[in-house]
């Protein structure tokens, strides 16, 4: 029984510092993702009034969420 707890407490040692280390990614991707949709977003903004928005435009339109535009000036 010693040997089974010692095999399992091994394994988790050497998977946790890995799932730490893929939240990591997931949230690199998430944030990239989001910058896409704001850009996609700017840009449907510009084809439907013919000129650039403004950071409060694009909020008050609905076309992006204020969390999603502030992920979006950090990725620029």
């Amino acid at each position: 029984m010693l040997v089974v707890l010692l095999v399992i407490s091994i394994l988790v040692l050497l998977f946790v510092p890995n799932l730490a280390s893929q939240r990591g990614i997931i949230d690199e991707k998430g944030n990239a993702a989001i910058v896409k949709v704001v850009e996609t977003q700017i840009e449907l903004f510009r084809l439907n009034e013919n000129r650039e928005p403004s950071r409060e435009e694009l909020i008050a339109e609905g076309y992006v969420s204020e969390e999603q535009y502030a992920i979006y000036e950090q990725g620029n």
